[in-house]
């Protein structure tokens, strides 16, 4: 086998550290940001690898690149140590010869995380060629992100020569997520042989989480159906998920938008302290033990204006979408000061509005840290003044003009009446009885004053 690290043949072993991720020169004495490669494991801590395309070496341009003798498997085994980042044409290429060369597979574990980036047509992040054998990838108990960009592969499984070998990508425990182009997908499965009938396999274990975002794509052989083991996992191809087996998760779950997660068929899923977030747009599929957290996706108010005196009251009720529980809401108001809001202490969806002065407010509720909010825009008028008058008894004692002027024209009625009875005179009469003058009734207008 020949391994390269940048453009570095590290096969000889040791301890080996870089200046530009490109050239690596032995040495032992480094602790960190560095590679060591000892009986056939290749560990990484902390570092930074870039391919580069080297004509008399590395012809791959890959960040590592392991290919097999004429006629020989080839198997790598990566320990990953802190965070690392691969890149180049593949992040990692394992091949076996492309002339006559068997299975080929890669093993990924430790305790750290890899991201792996591929620019090149097909090969992509990670690249597994078995030219007349099978192919595998083996990820334990890590985090592994791999991309194959706009042109590759997120993760790459290859037989060329063999129509009905194996490729299998095994996840057990920790995670994988694949990303790639639309050709090519999250997880690419290729058999090139005519009249290939490869088979892809897709097994999950320990509680793994798969999440191939570009899909799931084959050529020459079915898609996979996921295969759970002791713990099972959970797979999501482009944005359908579900789970295998029975799950318990390690770390908590988002489901964002455009993602749905199904758990039936026998499965089960056991958050155990590890809640799943279902965000908006996102969507959860059956029964959860443990703790599931619906985030808010909107909030609206009822009522989005309000008039109020000051010496009224006003209930504002929000509503959720989707309908959430325990969740936390948030009531305020700018400018302050003119209300005051009294939130429910059993129901914090509702709150009590109070005026304390005349004004304009708007009142804004908040839900989930405030990235859903709505709002009231409330005015209060001050209270009217009432005016009130109280009847005098006699005309002189109302100071209101309109006593004076009903009991002045009641005066002038009665002088130039001709019904008038006081002193007879020329063409004096006596009226008809259907005009003779009504004494006033009680409650009636009688000169005296009535002040409104």
């Amino acid at each position: 086998m020949q391994l390269y690290v940048g453009n570095t043949n590290i096969l000889p072993g040791g301890i080996w550290t870089s200046e530009d991720g490109i050239t690596w020169t032995r040495n032992d004495s480094a602790s960190d940001h560095c590679v060591r490669y000892e009986n056939n494991i290749l560990t990484l801590k902390n570092v930074t690898i870039l391919g580069e395309f080297n004509a008399s070496g590395n012809t791959s341009g890959a960040g590592i690149y392991a290919v097999g003798q004429l006629k020989q498997p080839v198997s790598l085994t990566i320990e990953l140590l802190g965070n690392n980042t691969v890149s180049g044409f593949s992040g990692i290429a394992v091949a076996a010869n492309h002339s006559s060369g068997k299975d080929a597979s890669l093993t990924i574990r430790g305790s750290g995380s890899l991201i792996a980036e591929g620019a090149g047509v097909v090969d992509g992040g990670i690249a597994i060629r078995a030219s007349n054998g099978a192919a595998s990838l083996t990820i334990e108990n890590v985090s592994v992100k791999a991309s194959g960009g706009t042109s590759g592969a997120g993760v790459l499984l290859e037989s060329a020569n063999n129509g009905r070998a194996e490729l299998t990508v095994n996840v057990s425990g920790g995670r994988l997520m694949a990303s790639g182009s639309d050709s090519y997908g999250g997880i690419s499965y290729y058999c090139g042989a005519d009249r290939a009938a490869g088979h892809a396999r897709l097994k999950v274990s320990g509680g793994a989480l798969v999440n191939a975002v570009s899909g799931i794509k084959t050529v020459g052989a079915a898609l996979p159906v996921p295969e759970a083991d002791n713990g099972g996992g959970i797979v999501f191809d482009a944005g359908e998920g579900a789970v295998y087996g029975n799950v318990v998760l390690s770390e908590k779950l988002v489901l964002k938008e455009g993602k749905r997660l199904q758990i039936g068929g026998g499965a089960s899923l056991n958050t155990d302290g590890c809640p799943i977030i279902v965000e908006r747009g996102g969507r959860l599929e059956g029964y959860v033990t443990g703790e599931a957290v619906w985030k808010v996706s909107g909030v609206t108010l009822r009522q989005n204006s309000l008039s109020l005196k000051q010496d009224g009251t006003a209930e504002l009720q929000a509503t959720l979408e989707p309908t959430a529980t325990n969740t936390n809401m948030t009531w305020s108001s700018i400018p302050n000061g003119i209300v005051q809001i009294i939130q429910s202490q059993t129901d914090g969806t509702k709150a009590s509005i109070k005026p304390l002065k005349e004004g304009s407010t708007t009142v804004t509720v908040a839900a989930e840290g405030g990235q859903e909010t709505a709002l009231c825009n409330i005015t209060v008028k001050a209270v009217e003044k009432k005016r009130e008058c109280i009847a005098a008894a006699m005309p002189e004692n109302c100071a209101g003009s309109a006593g004076i002027r009903a009991f002045s024209a009641e005066k002038e009625e009665r002088n130039t009446s001709p019904f008038h009875h006081g002193r007879k005179g020329r063409n004096q009469s006596v009226p008809p009885p259907n005009q003779i003058r009504q004494a006033p009734r009680p409650g009636r207008y009688t000169g005296q004053s009535a002040c409104f």
